[in-house]
């Protein structure tokens, strides 16, 4: 059985996972079976998840979109939001995230943008 979490600072960390699938560990509604995702390609259980890097939240996927605000340009990481060029891909006709649909959606992107900083304020926690 593979788990993930819902926890927003724990999106898909193993270890927790492995402690509860094991009966080592209780972790309540912050565990969730991911195994139809993985082999199946089932529909994720999550609403929405913060993707990371290390720790800081740089962007924010749901089932149809994903919106990243962090880019890097020889090994910096830039924030694209100040310069108003963040990302926005409707993965249900892009899956491969090559076009920049943001200026498509404006009402999307704010949305997935307020998502994405709540994220990083860790609001949800």
């Amino acid at each position: 059985m593979l788990l993930s979490l819902s926890a927003p600072r724990l999106p898909n960390h193993p270890l927790p996972a492995y402690a509860h699938s094991s009966g080592r560990g209780a972790f309540g509604d912050v565990v969730r079976d991911i195994t139809d995702v993985l082999i199946s390609g089932e529909a994720s259980p999550h609403d929405e998840m913060l993707l990371f890097d290390n720790e800081t939240v740089v962007g924010i996927r749901t089932q149809r979109w994903k919106y990243l605000d962090t880019a890097y340009y020889r090994g910096l990481r830039m924030s694209l939001a100040w310069m108003e060029y963040d990302q926005l891909y409707d993965l249900s006709t892009d899956p491969g995230e090559n076009y920049n649909v943001g200026a498509d959606y404006p009402d999307v992107l704010a949305d997935m943008r307020a998502r994405c900083w709540r994220g990083q304020r860790d609001e949800r926690l």
